[in-house]
């Protein structure tokens, strides 16, 4: 018995997977990141998701099931004689270092530290020959608040320890990152991996010099008729916050550093003159220009399906993203008198057929030295015509920097790097989840990632300076604007209303950047369908139904704290519906709800503006992230009962939704699709019937307090119904009945 058990198991395992992988699930240890727009999981051996495994893999947005990385991992390639590569990938030679983890977590460190809520793993390899002898300190760290909520940032330091090494050095030391990104599980193909497409962004001048053919490049046209030349096209204007179409004579690849007052702050405190800066065509001064140096992979137009599919219709509009903004000097990088440039060393990619098994192809891929490739360090896209024409399919990147040498103990080097979902390159409306709100790209989050970084370190990209995992207290990075903590929030339905309640956390918890205790209030969120909370609007509140502020704040700092929030006046608010409350209250009830429809709610928090905003910036809003859930993490949805009928029930019993769309947004959160038969009398019996009479399934109802009753159109035996009419007979305990048509469209 034991044996079957085991062997039912593995089939259980393998079943799940893609095509013609395992992965042997061992000891170590994994931990959610869900406070901010995109969740994930982080593993302390050195993986950066695995969606298989846990339903969390760089999920945009956290609360759906448009999971955009399969897996991913950290590898480190060394030259000793021979090539060696340490890695994690579909096989897993790291594993988490028990001397310096927390046995009860896995982890040396969970929860708040240099950010809302880090993850700190230590680990090492775990194989018994050609051992490198590194163990990593790793550090990622996340945000709830916008715009910091959309990427992760990682802390690496990388010690060479002789105790655990076959060597005495390590020579051409490369560290690589490594992506097998699906976009996306909430696709309509059974197949989603199979469309996608890698590129590269932010090749610069001295790679043209060194490889001519980059000239050739043909680019291609994105969705929106932009031309894409990995990054040496013009088309538009990009800020860490929005994109403005038109040249400005600075290829798209590049950051313009300095056109933007925070990025001057910066540059001033690490002791740039910034009085006499050049300025570009418009107008705008700068201080560097810096070529992007961003892997991603983003869903396009899959050839097998009819129609243009790219980004699947909104449902995935992602581009998955990484790149290195910090890395100790290599001969890759931009070097001008006390200026240095971190530069990566290699972009590549493969696709699912051609995975290098073995450490020579491994590390050639990681030097960007290999002829599979055509030996270009930044390999352009897969589809360009004149060097692979290859078609859309399942791709990875590996995205690199180096060679290092490490000679002795305890040599250490120290990367950072950032990843994570932008909403396309160069951002735009969210009208699939977010109801039309403004979401940055990958682009501006790169930029972004930049500035969060180096804010109050005394360093900036052009004298850049390391940061070190290990160092919370006096830290002096990433000194970005920290909203007051999310509450524990509980609520219930009862006839006709909801009952919310939440805790003083928020009220109590200090600013740990500021040390302030800088709370102000909180706001009151109601979504239909999923939990999506959109902002309120000049002619619409969105789901913001009531703010709740501190007693004795003056009218004039409440407008001030709203604008910040929303970008509207406090008596806007007033006039498009929403509640405000001008003193503490940890209640409310919310009786502008109807039967039968699934509803999430969100309470949040925000503060003041900070003793000094010119670096810490403006009121911040803490994460919409406690609604509702399961224990995996999965929304449940609130419904609000209907009365049991007794007298005419007849008369009021109905289906909804009626007709049934597969793609409706009922059940946009849900596994299982659901109709509900409300107003039903308290002990009532349901047969459902095909047109011709076949019996589907019986369903009880028995509950003097509510008439709801839902069906999840499964038959009796299990099995998902076909689209087509039904009778629904619905009969009460004295034998009187009434039939009803349920539509069932997909």
């Amino acid at each position: 018995m034991r044996l079957i058990a085991l062997l039912l198991i593995s089939f259980s395992i393998l079943s799940a997977k893609k095509p013609g992988y395992y992965y042997p699930m061992g000891p170590n240890k994994g931990a959610k990141i869900t406070i901010g727009e995109v969740w994930n999981t982080k593993w302390n051996y050195g993986a950066y998701g695995y969606k298989e495994a846990d339903p969390v893999s760089y999920n945009y947005p956290g609360p759906t099931t448009a999971d955009y990385l399969y897996k991913g991992g950290l590898w480190i390639g060394a030259k000793s004689g021979n090539y060696f590569v340490s890695s994690v990938f579909y096989n897993v030679e790291m594993t988490s270092d028990d001397n310096f983890i927390n046995p009860a977590t896995g982890f040396r460190a969970l929860g708040p530290g240099k950010s809302a809520f880090d993850v700190y793993a230590v680990y090492r390899e775990n194989l018994t020959t050609n051992r490198l002898g590194v163990r990593v300190f790793e550090r990622t760290l996340s945000w709830p608040n916008r715009p910091y909520n959309m990427f992760f940032g990682h802390e690496y330091k990388i010690v060479f320890d002789p105790t655990i090494s076959d060597y005495t050095s390590l020579d051409s030391v490369y560290f690589g990152v490594w992506f097998d990104s699906d976009v996306c599980g909430a696709g309509v193909q059974t197949q989603f991996w199979y469309d996608d497409l890698v590129s590269y962004d932010g090749i610069y001048k001295a790679l043209i010099d060194e490889d001519p053919r980059y000239l050739n490049l043909k680019g291609r046209t994105d969705i929106n008729g932009y031309n894409i030349k990995y990054g040496m096209e013009d088309n538009f204007k990009i800020f860490s916050d929005t994109t403005i179409e038109g040249s400005d004579n600075v290829p798209d690849g590049y950051i313009v550093w300095g056109d933007e007052l925070e990025e001057r702050v910066i540059s001033y405190n690490a002791g740039v003159d910034t009085t006499n800066l050049p300025t570009l065509p418009d107008g705008r001064k700068y201080i560097y220009l810096i070529p992007r140096g961003m892997a991603y992979i983003f869903d396009a137009d899959d050839p097998k399906v009819a129609g243009d599919d790219e980004g699947d219709f909104g449902r995935c509009a992602g581009y998955n993203f990484a790149a290195w903004i910090y890395a100790d000097p290599t001969p890759n990088d931009s070097v001008s008198g006390n200026i240095r440039i971190v530069r990566p060393a290699a972009h590549q990619w493969w696709n699912i057929e051609t995975d290098p098994g073995d450490n020579t192809s491994q590390y050639l891929y990681m030097a960007g030295k290999t002829g599979k490739t055509k030996f270009f360090r930044f390999v352009p896209l897969p589809t360009e015509p004149d060097y692979f024409g290859a078609p859309v399919f399942d791709y990875r990147f590996l995205l690199t920097v180096g060679p290092y040498k490490i000679s002795q103990y305890p040599d250490t080097i120290r990367l950072v790097l950032v990843t994570g979902v932008g909403y396309g390159l160069y951002g735009g409306k969210d009208n699939y989840y977010k109801s039309g709100a403004y979401m940055l790209g990958a682009r501006n989050l790169v930029d972004l990632a930049y500035i969060a970084y180096y804010s109050g370190s005394g360093c900036d990209p052009g004298k850049p300076c390391a940061s070190d995992p290990e160092n919370v207290a006096n830290n002096k990075f990433w000194k970005i604007p920290i909203p007051p903590p999310t509450p524990n929030l509980n609520y219930s339905a009862s006839s006709g209303s909801v009952k919310l309640v939440w805790d003083n956390m928020s009220e109590i918890t200090p600013d740990y950047v500021t040390g302030e205790l800088d709370f102000a209030g909180y706001a009151i969120y109601r979504a239909l369908y999923k939990p999506s909370f959109s902002n309120p609007t000049s002619n619409s509140k969105g789901s913001l139904i009531a703010i709740v502020f501190k007693k004795n704040i003056s009218e004039s700092r409440k407008d001030s704290i709203v604008k910040a929030l929303y970008g509207l006046s406090l008596n806007e608010l007033r006039s498009l519906g929403v509640s405000v409350i001008d003193s503490i209250v940890r209640t409310y009830e919310d009786k502008d709800v109807r039967p039968g429809f699934p509803y999430f709610y969100a309470v949040s928090s925000f503060d003041f503006p900070t003793a000094d905003p010119s670096i810490y910036g403006k009121s911040q809003e803490s994460a919409r992230n406690n609604y509702k859930k399961d224990m995996d993490g999965v929304p449940v949805e609130l419904y609000i009962p209907s009365e049991a009928s007794k007298q005419g029930w007849k008369d009021k019993v109905r289906i909804v939704p009626n007709p049934f769309r597969g793609s409706t947004a009922w059940s946009a959160t849900k596994i299982a699709q659901e109709i509900e038969i409300q107003n039903l009398p308290p002990s009532s019996r349901v047969d459902i019937f095909t047109l011709s009479g076949d019996h589907i399934i019986t369903l009880k109802h028995n509950s003097p307090l509510t008439g709801s009753l839902r069906w999840n159109l499964l038959s009796k035996n299990g099995f998902v119904i076909a689209p087509g009419v039904y009778l629904v007979k619905i009969t009460d305990d004295t034998g009187d009945y009434k039939l009803l048509k349920l539509m069932i469209l997909r």
